[in-house]
Parts: structure tokens; C-alpha cells; sequence
């Protein structure tokens, strides 16, 4: 006999279809079931916020074009652009601080559940202060955004015939070399430029962010992730067996008040990759066959 909403063993692999309050039973979980989903909700708890701060850093980037790009259209009104190059810049700079803390904590964490070495991102960092003009720059930076002054040091906007509106967002070296907080002073971007060009630079500090950065955070999670993204599409692929128009989830229980049934489910990712914004590719090995 099939199992029912009213007779399954719960926790129960179901799908919902909402638009006609359809609810199929699949089958009761198993142990290990219920292990790969523990697993799974285990590794999305510490990806996700992650993978979210990545998120945030770019969406704070994009808000920054979009108003340097209304600087140079002529003609288009600039309500406040000292105050708004300040706050989007401060936005920028506290997200990038704000996700290097988080994720380095992360990593350790996650290192010392896989009894492997934590120094990895640590060694990442260094390398890149030591290579890297650019970054070294803006990791010193922060303390005088956040602690000292305005990151916007000198605005200016000017108005030519024929050539349109032109206009830099700066810091004078100068001016920076005077804050003793950290060792910005020692800078090599402050010692080769007299002034710094905040948004070219601060585009150069996001493409290593987005790559370099983003990279080490990938490849902090992804054999768990790639584990956890094959276990979740076999759950999802069996539920669609049974209609495509079905939303995976797991019935995790019921109440019976007055011959009235209520059940709550728990709704699986259809992609549990693309929740994190990851693309799992598949890996081809000499034969030429694909496998997870």
C-alpha cells in the first residue's frame, strides 16, 4: 500500500505543487538521507553568509559605477556627489573589511574540521599585500576610513565645452602619510603616486576581490559543496519523476486537530550550487565519460 500525507513515517521526500494544493508522497528518508541533509544544511550555514558578503561587495561596486558614470553625463543632476562619493567608497571598503574578517575566521573553521593546515588564506593575503600595490593599499586604507577620516580626500568636477563634464574622486599621499594609525604610511601606492586615484584604483582592488578572493572561498567549500550539490540533485531527480511541476521538499511533520490535517515542510534547493552563486562543472577524465 502507499505511503500517504496521513500514514508516512516521517521525516518523507514529498513534492508540493502549490497552484492545485497538491502534496505527492515519495518515500520515508533513510539514515543516510537524513545524514546528507544534516551535512548539507551544515555546509550552507557557513557558505552562505559567505557567498551573500560577495554578493553585497559587488552590489556595493555596481551602486559605485552607476554614480561615477552620472558624473561624466552632461547635464544630469548631481544631488550632493562629495557626500554620495564618501558613503558609496565607506560602503565599499567596510563590505571588502567586513567579508576578508568573516571569511578568514571561516576558513580556519573549516580547516580544523578537515585536520589540514589553516594558514593557507593567511599566506594569501600576505602574498598579495607583498605583490600587489593595489590591495596592500586598501587593506592599510581601512583603518583610516574606519577609524581616522573620510576615504574621499579631494572632489572635483569641471565642466568643458566641447569635451563634457570631467571630474576625479582623489587622496593627496601626502595627506594619508600623515595618519600613524597602522603602517599606511609605508605604503608602495603612497610612495609611487603623489595623488591616488581612489575609483581606479578601488576597480583594480575589486577584480582582485572578485577572483583572487573569491577563488580561495570556492575552493574552500567546493569538494563538501560538490558532495552535497550530487546528493541534493538525486533527491530533486526523483521527485520530478513524478511531475515536473513538483517542488522538491521534506514533510517534517503533521498535526491532526479536528480530523484537520497541518504539515510543514522543509523546501529543498532545486541547484544547491547555484544558492551560493557556484557553478559546478563537471569533471571529464581521459575516457571522455562526464562525472560529478
Amino acid at each position: 500500500m502507499a505511503d500517504t500525507v496521513e500514514t508516512v513515517r516521517l521525516p518523507a521526500l514529498a513534492g508540493v505543487e502549490d497552484r492545485v494544493n497538491r502534496i505527492e508522497i515519495i518515500r520515508p528518508l533513510e539514515d543516510g538521507d537524513i545524514k546528507g541533509l544534516q551535512q548539507s544544511r551544515a555546509l550552507l550555514s557557513v557558505a552562505q553568509p559567505v557567498m551573500t558578503m560577495f554578493g553585497v561587495l559587488h552590489w556595493n561596486h555596481d551602486d559605485l559605477e552607476r554614480f561615477t558614470e552620472s558624473l561624466g553625463k552632461t547635464g544630469e543632476s548631481l544631488p550632493s556627489p562629495q557626500l554620495n562619493a564618501n558613503r558609496l567608497i565607506l560602503n565599499y571598503i567596510a563590505a571588502a573589511d567586513a567579508l576578508l574578517e568573516h571569511f578568514a575566521r571561516i576558513y580556519k573553521r573549516q580547516c580544523r574540521l578537515k585536520k589540514i593546515a589553516d594558514t593557507g588564506f593567511d599566506e594569501l593575503r600576505r602574498h598579495l599585500e607583498q605583490t600587489d600595490d593595489v590591495f596592500e593599499f586598501f587593506s592599510k586604507f581601512r583603518n583610516h576610513v574606519l577609524h581616522a577620516g573620510l576615504p574621499v580626500g579631494s572632489y572635483t568636477i569641471n565642466n568643458a565645452v566641447g569635451t563634457g563634464r570631467t571630474w576625479t574622486i582623489t587622496h593627496e599621499s601626502s595627506d594619508l602619510m600623515l595618519d600613524g594609525r597602522g603602517d599606511l604610511a609605508s605604503c608602495r601606492l603612497l610612495e609611487t603616486n603623489k595623488t591616488i586615484d581612489l575609483v581606479y584604483h578601488l576597480n583594480a582592488f575589486h577584480k582582485t576581490m572578485m577572483t583572487q578572493i573569491f577563488n580561495e572561498a570556492v575552493n574552500c567549500f567546493i569538494e563538501d559543496l560538490r558532495t552535497a550539490h550530487v546528493f541534493h540533485e538525486s533527491l530533486v531527480t526523483e521527485v520530478r519523476t513524478r511531475g515536473s511541476e513538483l517542488r522538491p521538499c521534506v514533510m517534517t511533520s503533521r498535526t491532526n486537530q479536528d480530523s484537520t490535517f497541518n504539515y510543514t515542510f522543509d523546501i529543498l534547493p532545486v541547484n544547491l550550487a547555484t544558492e551560493l552563486g557556484i557553478v559546478i562543472k563537471k569533471k571529464v577524465p581521459a575516457t571522455g565519460s562526464s562525472i560529478p
